[in-house]
């Protein structure tokens, strides 16, 4: 056997190569933690978004069977104030997006979790992002529903936690968890112009390859180990629509978008990533309105607000 000899110089330009193609994480132990979640109703946050009314706010929503209600914290994870979704049920909601169409702030929550895969159609709920400027900590006033879309899959049930908005093409952009590689999919914006009973079918744009794919090894023992760490959790994409960020259960995955490129087409490029302990559970993920943060938080009470700055 040769003798292992280390070289420092050869470490570098592995690193420096490592970082000029993209392709290697990097590794963070301790992320920049801006704060926690200090309302402790919030026991299950799947959902965050950006306010793209106030730059000093976050939205922030409960995983299924809690009530349909939004929360509206600080960039520190502080509580101002909840809204109730009048309407609205909270079958199992999974991902929460901002954005802006025709002058119009706007907030989609995606209630279409189906860990079982029994659910025969899902519901995006469509709200028109509110002024919390009269609320304070503890508060709560209600919300309607602007309009929401009954939708299916086209292969028959499928489970999905990640979910954007396309506003240059008018398209509601999901991104399905269990399927190996994960499939991206896409629902038109508006799909209906009221509480409507016509249920829209998703439309299968193709399989996102870019995102780290599970070993035979992996998937061998995600059941006895419940570690499912290839599985997208969150997406979003930048008030500018030039950048995205997917989360999975061990990484943070961002990506550039061309002028006049496809999301689809994007996605298919290699990420670069970030790879943390941090994101056991970590099930949100949101831009900042100005896009050169994004924040995650996690699924347990009281749950940590990380900070990631975006270079």
């Amino acid at each position: 056997m040769p003798l292992l000899i280390y070289d420092p110089t050869m470490h570098k330009f592995l690193f420096s190569l490592c970082l000029i193609l993209g392709a290697c994480a990097k590794p963070i132990e301790h992320p920049n933690q801006t704060g926690r979640l200090h309302n402790s109703s919030i026991r299950e946050a799947s959902g965050l978004a950006r306010s793209n009314i106030d730059s000093s706010r976050l939205w922030v929503m409960n995983d299924g069977g809690a009530g349909p209600v939004l929360y509206a914290i600080g960039l520190d994870g502080s509580d101002l104030g909840a809204y109730i979704v009048l309407g609205a049920d909270n079958i199992d909601w999974e991902d929460l997006s901002s954005f802006v169409i025709d002058d119009r702030p706007m907030l989609l929550i995606a209630d279409f979790g189906d860990n079982l895969g029994l659910r025969e159609h899902l519901t995006l709920y469509l709200l028109d992002e509110p002024e919390v400027s009269e609320l304070s900590a503890g508060e709560m006033t209600s919300l309607e529903v602007a309009w929401q879309i009954e939708f299916a899959f086209p292969d028959g049930a499928t489970d999905a936690e990640a979910v954007s908005v396309d506003v240059e093409n008018e398209m509601v952009l999901i991104l399905s968890k269990r399927e190996i590689p994960a499939v991206l999919y896409q629902v038109p914006l508006r799909g209906s112009t009221g509480i409507s009973s016509t249920i829209v079918s998703a439309t299968r744009v193709g399989p996102v390859t870019s995102l780290p794919q599970p070993s035979k090894r992996d998937r061998d023992r995600a059941l006895a180990h419940l570690d499912w760490h290839w599985q997208p959790t969150a997406m979003d994409i930048s008030a500018s629509a030039d950048s995205a960020a997917i989360l999975t259960y061990r990484g943070l995955y961002f990506y550039q978008r061309a002028e006049n490129q496809s999301w689809y087409d994007a996605f298919q490029s290699t990420p670069r990533s970030i790879m943390s302990d941090a994101f056991e559970k970590a099930e949100s993920v949101a831009f900042s309105t100005d896009g050169s943060v994004v924040f995650v938080t996690t699924e347990r009470t009281n749950a940590p607000l990380l900070r990631f700055d975006v270079e």
